[in-house]
């Protein structure tokens, strides 16, 4: 690293020290001998993501798995190294080996399920987004409270690094924070599997894929206050909206803009954040894919840049006036961050970082676009 200028060398140096601590707190503890039993419920795609964070985790070991598809419930047992499968997941819930689940079905099963599991006293963990509809987020939270059960929901983005130093940034080097803007360009159209079913989804593309923009919104800039939505349809077999437009209030007069699309040209999958404050401005190339090529995470202030590079890719550290921060960015391992997360807080017997009533707030997000755009007009949130 070059030698900066002394007006910056606090601000790198509080970077580097963060960035330290939030790896510690990535990774397992290892409080208990005691392993902690989860039961996969559901065995689609994401749950090998999932299944990463407790294969590698010394607290934790999947121990069962439940999928309608018996041949691929067999198959992912073999694969995670669990004991049982099933083809319904309320007979897992009656696996004493099982402490906890991790949902990974379609949207609009994951309040029946996760309140199954409350009930039968398991510990749950359920993919975004949280439910279909605020109701349901509700009832959810209530059966974990009455059943003294966690109730953590999937936010993977809260848990990527370069989101996670954005938040430290906004709250402490940018000075007064005043626009988000954040999107999402997507290849891929919503028109296939349980996807392609409006009532399986809770809705379309802003609540199967938008959500992530959107809690990741309030992550970032506090509470929302008032929401405005436009909704495109572009094309006849996708589910509903195509193009998604959102202009947000936050509290302490905060603004916020998403625009969000799908139907481009395949495989595109492009998003990126930026937030402006008085003093600084970040940006954030990309969680998935970027369609320009960049760093994962760049600071603009006091006139100069400040670059933080993927760690462990040579090839994307440049010669910037400022040198080079490392930072982990590989967007798969967020999940895995995630269900260690979900562990841990199990183990310590502490409140999740993505608690219900967060995962209900991001489907109020949602459900007050669809207001919005409905009545084309604001809607308080």
């Amino acid at each position: 690293m070059e030698i900066f200028e002394l007006t910056l060398l606090p601000v790198l140096f509080k970077a580097q020290r963060i960035l330290r601590v939030d790896q510690k707190l990535m990774q397992p503890g290892n409080l208990s001998n005691k392993k902690i039993g989860i039961g996969m419920i559901g065995t689609g795609e994401i749950s090998n993501l999932h299944s990463a964070g407790y294969r590698n985790n010394n607290r934790a070991r999947i121990v069962a798995v439940a999928d309608i598809n018996p041949q691929i419930a067999e198959e992912k047992r073999s694969a995670f190294g669990a004991d049982s499968a099933y083809n319904d997941y309320k007979i897992l819930l009656k696996d004493d080996k099982v402490d906890a689940v991790d949902i990974c079905i379609p949207n609009f099963l994951h309040a029946s399920a996760a309140i199954a599991a409350a009930e039968a006293g398991k510990h749950v963990l359920v993919e975004k987004p949280m439910a279909t509809n605020p109701k349901e987020c509700e009832e959810m939270i209530a059966a974990a409270k009455r059943n003294g059960v966690k109730l953590m929901v999937g936010h993977n983005q809260v848990f990527y690094p370069p989101h996670q130093e954005t938040k430290r940034l906004i709250d402490n080097e940018i000075g007064t924070p005043i626009l988000l803007l954040t999107r999402l360009h997507n290849g891929f159209r919503q028109n296939r599997g349980w996807r392609a079913e409006a009532k399986s989804v809770g809705g379309g593309f802003l609540m199967e894929a938008c959500v992530h923009r959107l809690y990741l919104s309030r992550y970032l800039m506090g509470e929302p206050t008032k929401i405005y939505c436009k909704n495109t349809r572009i094309f006849d077999d996708t589910v509903a909206e195509d193009i998604c437009q959102v202009t947000i209030d936050f509290e302490n007069g905060r603004q916020g803009s998403l625009v969000a699309n799908q139907g481009g040209p395949f495989p595109l999958w492009d998003d990126r954040t930026e937030v402006i404050g008085s003093e600084g401005l970040v940006i954030v190339n990309g969680f998935e894919e970027q369609a320009i090529a960049g760093p994962p995470l760049m600071f603009y202030t006091n006139g100069r840049w400040i670059h933080y590079v993927r760690r462990g890719h040579p090839a994307t550290v440049g010669n910037y006036p400022l040198g080079n921060l490392e930072i982990e960015a590989d967007f798969s391992k967020t999940y895995a961050n995630v269900t260690s997360h979900f562990v841990d807080c199990i183990a310590e017997n502490k409140e999740p970082t993505v608690k219900g009533e967060d995962g209900k707030r991001a489907i109020e997000m949602v459900t007050a676009c669809y207001e919005s755009a409905k009545k084309e007009s604001p809607v308080s949130i």
